[in-house]
């Protein structure tokens, strides 16, 4: 990866068939629907996450209670892409149902 070289969702992301996206630039997991919660407070949404495995939230991927954490702020905006808006998400990328509000991460300042 070089500063100002474009990559394209195809190369950046690989939709697991389980409910989860890879990053393949970070190596992240993330959650194919990040929709699937409704908006919440902070305190709750690390609740969520931290209860997330097999079997909820459109997931098959054998994962157990635990094994999700919320994202840093720099993981998240590993995400981004600057030159797209509403979601700021290149065109192609594998997720569903993308809100194009806040979204929590376990950074606190």
């Amino acid at each position: 990866m070089h500063k100002g070289i474009a990559w394209s969702a195809a190369s950046h992301f690989t939709a697991n068939q389980d409910g989860t996206v890879t990053d393949t630039l970070t190596g992240l997991i993330w959650l194919k629907d990040p929709g699937c919660f409704a908006a919440t407070t902070w305190a709750a949404a690390i609740a969520k996450v931290n209860q997330l495995a097999n079997g909820s939230r459109g997931l098959s991927d054998q994962s157990t209670p635990g094994n999700w954490r919320m994202p840093d702020l720099n993981e998240l905006e590993t995400l981004v892409d600057a030159s797209a808006e509403n979601p700021a998400l290149s065109n192609g990328n594998p997720f569903l149902n993308v809100s194009t509000a806040v979204y929590w991460t376990s950074t606190s300042y």
